[in-house]
């Protein structure tokens, strides 16, 4: 009993140590990440030695993207959302290259069992998705907390001065303590209110709803943290699954040979042709999804009431 008990603590030191462990996949991922931001900064020195009053080139693709993110941001949050774009913009550009280094037909090597892929989809693994999604969610946080300290000028609620007297008054954004006291009270919404308006004895529920309400906010600040991890990392590896699958059915019918598997590798084979363009596709759907959901939550984290 006590030599099982040992050898089954032996297995699952083993199996956690393997778990743990860097080998070639973790590699590969690793380099491929490291391409990917080594093309996209390089693409961008291009684009910036292209640039001009009529851009051409990579600069024009890199120009119509800015001025697609621009005007989504703009909806969301006036012309102060363009301060945003640029980050916006990174998180577009590595999610969507990420996406189609992966569905080039790079080379694999043997790990073992495993086929590792010389260059592969970083955002296959929940490492990767996960530290976009953190970085994602501390950036808005942040973003709210300095927009609550010293509030960004908005163009589109200009001062028109000569109103003054005539009923137009012009409601400020409270900044500095107050604007950080204003920040922790959305913890606590919409408790003050709902204490305003109960009437004797039951103003003490608000105790109750105080830290339901709290416990919810502070949630709901970092809910996106998962949504946006998993939706990515699921959609990803989904697609990397099938392509794999493909490919190895389609290795493994041109191994055996004879006329019936090499007519069922033709068409696996332009079934991978066909994922590969959907995977070209669901790639840039992604990397939109996701800069589409940073963008809309930055846009709650700087609302201001007026």
């Amino acid at each position: 009993m006590l030599g099982s008990l040992i050898l089954a603590n032996e297995e699952a030191g083993q199996a956690a140590a393997h778990a743990m462990s860097f080998g070639w996949h973790e590699a590969s991922l690793l380099w491929s990440s490291a391409a990917v931001i080594g093309v996209v900064v390089g693409t961008a020195i291009v684009a910036r030695g292209q640039a001009g009053l009529v851009p051409k080139g990579v600069a024009a693709v890199y120009e119509h993207i800015f001025d697609w993110l621009e005007g989504l941001a703009f909806g969301l949050m006036g012309k102060q959302g363009r301060r945003f774009v640029p980050l916006a913009c990174s998180f577009f550009l590595y999610i969507l290259m990420c996406s189609w280094i992966g569905l080039l037909p790079w080379p694999s090597f043997h790990e073992g069992h495993a086929e590792v892929a010389a260059f592969d989809n970083p955002a296959s693994s929940i490492s990767t998705t996960l530290a976009l999604a953190m970085l994602a969610v501390l950036s808005f946080n942040m973003i709210g907390l300095r927009h609550a300290l010293a509030p960004y000028p908005d163009p589109d609620h200009g001062h028109d001065h000569e109103h003054a007297g005539h009923g137009h008054e012009h409601h400020h954004a409270p900044s500095g303590v107050a604007g950080f006291g204003h920040w922790v009270a959305r913890f606590i919404d919409p408790v003050p209110m709902i204490y305003r308006d109960l009437g004797g004895a039951l103003k003490v529920l608000a105790i109750p709803m105080f830290f339901l309400f709290l416990l919810i906010n502070i949630l709901e600040r970092f809910i996106p943290l998962v949504s946006l991890s998993l939706r990515l990392f699921g959609n990803m590896s989904a697609k990397h699954t099938v392509k794999v699958s493909l490919l190895t059915i389609l290795e493994q019918l041109l191994h055996d040979g004879g006329f019936f598997n090499w007519g069922l590798a033709v068409i696996i084979f332009g079934s991978t042709c066909f994922v590969a363009l959907l995977g070209a596709l669901a790639g840039f759907l992604q990397a939109m999804i996701f800069t589409v959901l940073f963008l809309s939550y930055i846009a709650h984290a700087v609302h201001t009431d007026h």
